[in-house]
């Protein structure tokens, strides 16, 4: 083979492994599982994740209080490629608050600690009817610590109770900070992106975009002003949450580190993938290698 040839090829690898490593997705819960119960489901299609979700509201032996569809349908909007499995699925009018949360690979770490990092998390969501007394019937996904209950999240998004869009830092008090991001409708499809910016010399921040199906998604959308407040904690759990009163559906949380790999069906590289390129590197490379050294 050419020289300039292995030289040509070479570059093509590199910038393979380049755009991976730029625009990468590093979590993808599709909830493409079968049964009835999201308690204990683990694999599905699902990446970044280690162990199975657990159930979190605090209720001992209730494992039933966020069901899957199990009807092979998933939450669709024309911005995303078409996907499969079911989705997480409610009508709970007075069953309390159900939660539940699965830990991310251990090595993803969102450090908040960190100066100017922005990681950023989508999901679909819709919601099917009004509470009419006013409350409770909310759809929310959450970023909190590896291991803590959903209760209380560091960082949380979705559908509030009052028909507007939200975004959340430590929703729990103290130095809680909630913001409004204008109203949705029901029996719509939208899907949500936050942005979440994080600073050790200030506080970190979440602000949100959200799509209906006839929006166009841009390349580069500048987001507007976020919730803010003081989060110590290094991110390491995905978590799921509605209200006692709400007929929903969420479905496709994405988590990466640009826009363009939560706002797409970016595909999530295996570690495989990057192993294969290189040592395609190494192949290309060795015949090379043996030349120069019979010199």
């Amino acid at each position: 083979m050419a020289r300039a040839t292995i030289i040509g090829m070479t570059t093509l690898v590199w910038i393979a492994l380049s755009t991976l490593a730029m625009a990468t997705q590093v979590a993808y819960e599709g909830f493409n599982y079968t049964g009835t119960d999201l308690n204990g489901q683990t694999g599905g299609g699902s990446q970044g994740f280690s162990g199975p979700w657990v159930d979190d509201d605090g209720i001992p032996g209730n494992t039933n209080d966020i069901p899957l569809s199990n009807d092979g349908i998933s939450l669709t909007t024309p911005l995303l490629p078409p996907s499969s499995g079911s989705r997480l699925l409610l009508d709970n009018v007075g069953m309390g608050i159900p939660s539940a949360r699965r830990d991310l690979s251990t090595d993803i770490n969102i450090d908040l600690e960190a100066e100017g990092s922005v990681w950023y998390a989508s999901a679909l969501f819709r919601k099917d009817s009004d509470n009419a007394s006013g409350g409770g019937d909310f759809i929310e996904a959450s970023l909190s610590a590896r291991g803590t209950p959903e209760g209380v999240p560091l960082f949380t998004f979705g559908l509030g109770s009052d028909e507007e869009f939200f975004a959340a830092v430590n929703r729990t008090p103290p130095g809680g900070s909630f913001l409004n991001f204008g109203s949705y409708s029901l029996n719509t499809t939208y899907l949500i992106i936050a942005q979440i910016t994080t600073s050790n010399s200030g506080p970190d921040e979440i602000s949100i975009l959200a799509f209906d199906p006839t929006d166009t998604v841009p390349d580069n959308p500048v987001f507007p002003p976020g919730a803010t407040g003081p989060v110590d904690n290094a991110l390491g759990s995905f978590g799921v949450r509605f209200g006692g009163a709400v007929s929903g559906a969420l479905d496709e949380f994405r988590l990466g580190t640009t826009f363009a790999s939560v706002a797409s069906a970016a595909i999530v590289p295996e570690p495989t993938t990057c192993v294969s390129l290189s040592t395609l590197l190494a192949i290309l490379w060795s015949p090379i290698t043996r030349r120069q050294r019979r010199r």
